[in-house]
């Protein structure tokens, strides 16, 4: 809050330095009021309000809760509502200069409670510490979800010495926003003029931003309260302009927000209290003006009937001030009207509209009589179009640091004092001696005031005793009588003054909640009550209301008999289906409890009017918006919500869902157990030995080659050996700049294994990493199925952190091409599995018969009419849904110049094939036959590659040998070492393996049943010697633990 002018003539007064607007001015008196020869003319002197109102409207309805309840769904509701004791409110002086005419009723008797998620400070200034709202630091009032008693908050307050201090600037904020959502809340028309006083001493200089914000948040949640609220702004408009002004901001770009999204229940809300705004003379009619141009323009069916709605709320007040412009907009409704574009409902709507408009507006006065509280020559008016730029200063609403606190503080003391009239009665006190007698005889005159309105004061009793003596009274009724229609008659007959019925429907719902089991005597109670006075049509509706917002606190079994009650009013139509408004089913704004009540109210609807006449109840096009809440559309995840929910109530009531389907409950006697336990060992133990026996005739061979632990040439091992081809030591080994390099003299290496067992086909040929995390989650989500597919996807986001390659990445464009582009390339496959491929390669160098016969990578080998390296085929390794599916390159006609396709790589070109029957270079490139090698993102390495594996230790298949290779054989593979292991301490392998009828090598699945079988049986014999040795007799009483504590 920066430094504030603040003058009692000019109500100028401006918050964080900000300046009055050019576009706020007082209204001038218009001629039109004084003589009605000018038609023409703007405004009379003092312009008397239209007094033509309906009497049921000046007595506002129960306003439902105006909070959030998703917000509240997550906390303690420990606290309940507190009784307002403002009995002993302050009474305001004569001399204050906020002017509101009095109701003459009472402050109202109910608060509703106040409970908002706080928000968070976004600017902190550089000198203080940054508060951390998770520590446990009660003087910030931040204590990380611990409740602390306002006294004990209070006396912390006290306790901070600084009173400057972040802490004490924060905690003031709390109390600030806490303080204002707490008069805003429970302002009604009886008692609006008490919480004037109230409002204006919190320093809404300061909390400007929380004050709109808390009215705005209101109105939205009761539209059918925006009148009130209207009323209240207009009084602080008077008084603090820049207040006012924020207000329309906020609203006039919430409402062009709203109108661009078409969120027709925001828009609904936001032009009434346009409409309301325009009444109150708090913003210029020029506003409405353009509201209704904009929602009539281009008409459609929801445009036109929010355009009704809002000319019904402010048509009273344009007629007077602008009756051009309302002849104009009349005549576009006619135009629309004959047109005959919009729906029929509509069409209605709009003749509805010509109707009230002959009738002069009477049943929709522009301010209502308890409401007239600012006299028209007072109030201040802003001028704002619909289409002006506006700044509507959201950081207002949360907490900033001010470094000059205190003085901002004192200077608010003193408008306020300015406001409300204050006076200190020990300041100057010397003065008044020395002072003349005019002086004396102003003071004589004030001290005479209070005697001479003490004879008009009327005295209310707030002791609530006749109330409490009538709630008794019918309490006793409804319990002693022995039907509903003697229970009816005899409340009927009782005294119940006007405005008491909510009296009888609460205690009516109360006692029906309290029963064991709902008695259909409170529902035709209810029934009989609805039809016999309209009266309480509304009281129940209000209760329904109430109900449904504090269902939370209700138990199970009393849900459910409010929710029957409530169903028998509905199928009855005793009570309109108006109430289904206060329902909106999504995930946000339902509670467990509220999901309840609903389904028990939605079930008992349909077993009485039955499904289908409940469906087209639910279909009425006039109960269209009634419904909208119950079954949303605004939203696809709520629709989804509600389309769950209803599903799952007429699917849920089944015997599986129930959990009531027949079972086998067996008593666990000891001949039952002893039994089961041998059984089961008795199984486990033949398939444990089987399947050890098969595991064990798995023959299987494996090389490390690279890695800690690797095989170096100079092991003696008569099964595999190791030697490199340019007779480097370790060839296959690679450093972490060794890789890629497709160097056989530097990087080659010759694994020899010599079969002790026949391997019969089909051999499989496997390759295998160590410590190599393709589980990692960041790693598994780096791919685009979309890319993968053939297609060009629309973001590369999928693909990160690798969407491009490298900078001075070559970009090579045939296998025989030994000069590449350089450049920074998209890739395509990208994505971190895509370009981490494994490159090792793999041939069949020679096979050594068991007589010793040596046949090379050309020779035919007998038996076959294949060349040795055409021995391993390295078709068929992938799945065949991967390859039919999920794999696809990208047509030619889609290829960019910018992207660099696997063949182009110069890590892969020479494992992945440019295009189908390329010839094979031996000692080069990994396929082995022109024919069979798919190209691009169809080859299958590379689908195998790319179906990540669950452990850090895997296999992934290479080849199969479809030949049987007999024992005493040497199977010689040439080995091209690219991918480097060193860099994540990792290892490789190269495994060769048959199978069995249960998969590959696997010893542990056999020693685990063996090991579970043996344990079965030997509880098995436990048990039995047990039971044999000391047998307990079933049921045995003496057992029982109560027993033996006697």
């Amino acid at each position: 809050m920066g430094p504030r002018k603040h003058s009692r003539s000019s109500s100028s007064s401006s918050s964080s330095g900000s300046s009055r607007s050019p576009s706020r001015r007082r209204r001038s008196p218009s001629p039109q009021r004084r003589t009605g020869d000018r038609p023409s003319s703007r405004r009379s002197e003092s312009r008397p309000r239209d007094r033509r109102r309906r009497n049921s409207r000046s007595n506002s309805p129960k306003r439902p809760r105006t909070r959030d309840r998703s917000s509240d769904r997550g906390r303690n509701h420990r606290g309940e509502r507190r009784r307002d004791d403002d009995n002993d409110r302050r009474r305001r002086s004569p001399r204050s200069p906020v002017v509101v005419k009095a109701t003459g009723a009472s402050p109202n008797d109910g608060k509703r409670d106040n409970k908002e998620n706080d928000t968070p400070s976004q600017d902190q200034p550089t000198k203080s510490k940054t508060v951390n709202i998770l520590t446990q630091d009660t003087r910030s009032g931040r204590t990380g979800g611990v409740y602390i008693p306002p006294f004990k908050l209070a006396q912390m307050k006290t306790e901070i010495e600084d009173k400057t201090s972040q802490e004490y600037q924060r905690t003031t904020w709390d109390a600030l926003r806490k303080s204002i959502n707490g008069h805003i809340n429970k302002v009604n028309v009886s008692n609006i003029a008490n919480i004037l006083p109230e409002l204006f001493q919190e320093n809404l200089v300061r909390g400007r931003g929380l004050l709109v914000r808390s009215i705005m948040k209101a109105q939205l949640a009761s539209p059918g309260f925006t009148h009130i609220y209207a009323a209240l702004v207009a009084v602080i408009n008077t008084k603090l302009p820049e207040n006012g002004e924020l207000l329309v901001k906020r609203v006039v770009h919430r409402f062009r927000r709203s109108f661009k999204r078409g969120d027709k229940v925001v828009a609904i809300a936001l032009v009434r209290f346009i409409a309301h705004l325009v009444n109150q003379q708090v913003v210029h009619e020029l506003l409405a003006l353009q509201v209704l141009w904009l929602l009539i323009k281009n008409p459609t069916d929801d445009s036109v009937e929010v355009a009704v709605n809002f000319t019904k709320e402010c048509g009273a007040m344009m007629s007077e001030v602008c009756p051009e412009g309302m002849r104009g907009i009349f005549e576009r409704f006619r135009g629309i009207l004959h047109e005959g574009e919009i729906d029929k409902r509509v069409q209605y709507t709009i003749e509805g509209l010509f109707a009230i408009r002959k009738g002069g507006f009477a049943d929709y006065p522009s301010v209502h009589e308890a409401l007239d509280l600012v006299d028209s020559n007072d109030q201040i008016t802003h001028e704002l179009g619909l289409e002006d730029d506006v700044d509507v200063e959201d950081k207002l609403d949360v907490f900033r640091f001010d470094l000059e606190f205190a003085k901002n503080e004192k200077m608010w003391g003193e408008i306020k004092k300015e406001l409300l009239g204050e006076d200190s009665d020990d300041e100057d006190g010397g003065d008044g001696d020395d002072e003349s007698g005019g002086g004396s005889d102003d003071s004589d005159g004030e001290d005479e005031q209070p005697s001479t309105n003490a004879k008009s004061v009327v005295i209310h009793d707030f002791s609530e005793q006749d109330l409490v003596n009538l709630r008794r009274t019918i309490y006793l009724t409804i319990m002693s009588s022995v039907s509903h229609e003697e229970c009816a008659h005899k409340l009927l007959r009782l005294n119940i003054r006007p405005g008491q019925e909510p009296e009888i429907c609460a205690m009516l719902i109360d006692c029906c909640a309290q029963e064991r089991t709902y008695l259909r005597y409170y529902g035709l109670l209810g029934q009989r009550f609805c039809l016999v006075q309209r009266e309480y049509q509304a009281a129940f509706d209000d209760s329904f209301a109430n109900q449904y917002a504090t269902i939370h606190r209700l138990e199970t079994n009393k849900l459910r008999n409010v929710a029957k009650f409530f169903a028998h009013l509905l199928f009855s139509d005793a009570l309109p289906w108006t109430v289904f408004e206060y329902i909106r089913l999504n995930e946000q704004e339902t509670t467990s409890s509220s999901r309840i009540f609903i389904k028990i109210l939605v079930q008992e609807l349909s077993e009485h009017l039955g499904v289908q006449k409940l469906k087209l109840r639910f279909l009425d096009e006039f109960m269209a918006t009634t419904f909208a809440g119950l079954f949303p559309k605004d939203n696809p995840r709520n629709t989804r919500f509600a389309i769950n929910f209803f599903t799952h109530l007429w699917f849920a009531d089944t015997p599986f869902k129930q959990q009531k389907l027949k079972a086998w409950q067996p008593i666990l006697t000891p001949n039952w157990v002893i039994g089961t336990f041998f059984v089961v060992g008795l199984i486990f133990i033949p398939i444990g030995i089987i399947l050890r026996l098969e595991s064990d005739n798995v023959v299987e061979y494996s090389i490390q080659y690279d890695g800690d632990g690797k095989l170096d040439s100079s092991t003696q091992d008569p099964v595999v050996s190791i030697r490199s081809v340019g007779g480097t030591p370790g060839a296959c080994a690679l450093g972490d700049g060794d890789g890629n390099t497709f160097d056989l003299n530097r990087h080659g290496c010759l694994l020899s294994f010599k079969l002790d067992k026949d391997m019969k086909a089909p051999t499989f040929v496997y390759y295998q990493l160590d410590n190599f995390y393709q589980n990692h989650r960041r790693y598994v989500a780096s791919r685009s199925d979309e890319q993968l597919r053939g297609n060009q996807p629309s973001t590369r986001s999928d693909c990160d952190p690798m969407q491009m390659s490298p900078d001075n990445t070559v970009k090579y464009a045939d296998l025989n091409d030994n000069v590449g582009t350089n450049g920074t390339w998209n890739l395509n496959p990208c994505g971190l599995i895509a370009n981490s491929l494994f490159n090792d390669i793999f041939w069949i160098n020679s096979v050594t018969t068991p007589t010793g016969v040596r046949y090379t990578q050309t020779d035919t080998y007998p038996g076959t009419s294949l060349e040795v390296v055409n021995l391993m085929s390295q078709s068929g390794i992938a799945w065949k849904s991967d390859i039919a599916s999920k794999f696809d390159n990208i047509k030619d006609t889609d290829r960019r110049a910018d992207e660099m396709y696997l063949w182009q790589n110069p890590n892969y070109r020479n494992i992945i094939p440019k295009g189908p029957g390329l010839p094979r270079v031996l000692n080069k490139t990994a396929w082995t036959s022109d024919t069979t090698a798919n190209f691009g993102v169809k080859s299958e390495h590379f689908i195998v590659w790319m179906r990540t594996a669950g452990l850090p230790n895997f296999r992934k298949l290479y080849g199969r040998i479809d030949t049987d290779l007999p024992a005493g054989s040497t199977l010689e593979f040439l080995v091209s070492s690219n991918f480097v292991v060193s860099a994540f301490e990792g290892k490789k392998s190269l495994v060769l393996s048959t199978t069995s009828w249960f998969g590959g090598r696997n010893p542990f699945l056999g020693v685990a049943y063996i090991t579970v079988g043996s344990l079965c049986m030997v509880l098995s014999i436990l048990f039995f010697a047990k039971h044999k040795l000391s047998p307990r007799k079933l049921g045995d009483t003496r057992y029982l633990v109560w027993k033996n504590n006697q």
